[in-house]
């Protein structure tokens, strides 16, 4: 049984962003989502991982953050438009 860990690639940029959010599904996978995602359309809901350079990454500080990182989602799209524009 997986457990609730990451398996595959290191997460990258999204393991200290402050907008993503651990979901576990009913048979244990474990997926990052992007909480940005939700406002803006550049970003994917679980972008393919590593993630190495992300326009919308804000490094979480851990000071006040409280809120659960679970939740549920779907997927967006096949480009990965986190990685910084332009590039």
């Amino acid at each position: 049984m997986n457990q609730g860990r990451l398996s595959g690639p290191p997460p990258g940029l999204c393991a200290t962003c402050l907008h993503v959010r651990r979901v576990e599904n009913r048979r244990g996978s474990v997926f990052l989502l992007c909480g940005r995602a939700a406002t803006d359309p550049r970003f994917r809901k679980y972008p393919p991982l590593p993630v190495l350079a992300c326009a919308g990454y804000r490094k979480d500080s851990g000071e006040g953050n409280t809120r659960d990182r679970r939740g549920a989602g779907g997927t967006l799209g096949d480009r990965d438009p986190r990685a910084e524009v332009g590039s």
